[in-house]
C-alpha cells in the first residue's frame, strides 16, 4: 500500500487544503516524515522540563505546561498548572537533581507520548520525595507547532 505517484506531490497541500483524491494517505505520510524530529524536539523538550523542575523556573513551566493539563501525581491527586507552578514559587517543591534511567517516546503525529523513570532526589514541604519514579506525559504540537504538555501521571517505583 504505497502513496500514489502524485500523492506525494500534493501531500503538503493536502493537510491545509485537502486537494489530493488521497488526503488521509497524504496526510499521514507527512506525519510520518516527521516523527524522527518530533522525538527529537520532544527529546530536547524533555531536558528543558527537566531544568526547569530542578530550578523552579516558574516562567519555563508555564511555557511547557499547558494551561489545562492534566498532572496525576503518585498518590493519585490531580494537581493543576497553576497549582504545581505555585508549589514551585512557594519552595514547596524543591527538587535537586533528576536522573534519567530509562527514556521511552513514541510519536502520533502532533502527539507524543512519553515514558521515562527518573531517580528523583529532592523535597516535599520539608519531607523527604527522593525515590525513583516513573513519569508518562503526553506532548502536544498546536497548530504553530509550538508543544506542550497535555496530560502526565508519576507512580513511586517500591
Amino acid at each position: 500500500m504505497g502513496l500514489e505517484p502524485d500523492c506525494s506531490i500534493l501531500c503538503l497541500h493536502t493537510v491545509s487544503i485537502n486537494v489530493s483524491v488521497y488526503p488521509y494517505k497524504c496526510y499521514f505520510a507527512v506525519l510520518d516524515n516527521h516523527k524522527e524530529k518530533n522525538v527529537e524536539n520532544i527529546k530536547h523538550l524533555e531536558r528543558e522540563l527537566k531544568a526547569a523542575i530542578v530550578s523552579s523556573n516558574s516562567d519555563m513551566l508555564d511555557k511547557l505546561l499547558a494551561d489545562d493539563v492534566i498532572f496525576t501525581n503518585h498518590l493519585g491527586q490531580v494537581v493543576s498548572k497553576s497549582q504545581d507552578i505555585e508549589l514551585h514559587k512557594a519552595g514547596l517543591i524543591k527538587i535537586e537533581s533528576m536522573e534519567t534511567l530509562e527514556e521511552i517516546i513514541h510519536s502520533y503525529g502532533s502527539t507524543v507520548v512519553v515514558s521515562t523513570l527518573l531517580n528523583v532526589l529532592g523535597t516535599f514541604a520539608g519531607n523527604n520525595a527522593s525515590g525513583n519514579f516513573r513519569f508518562t506525559r503526553v506532548w502536544s504540537a498546536d497548530a504553530d507547532g509550538r508543544w506542550q504538555v497535555i496530560a502526565a501521571h508519576s507512580s513511586l517505583i517500591v
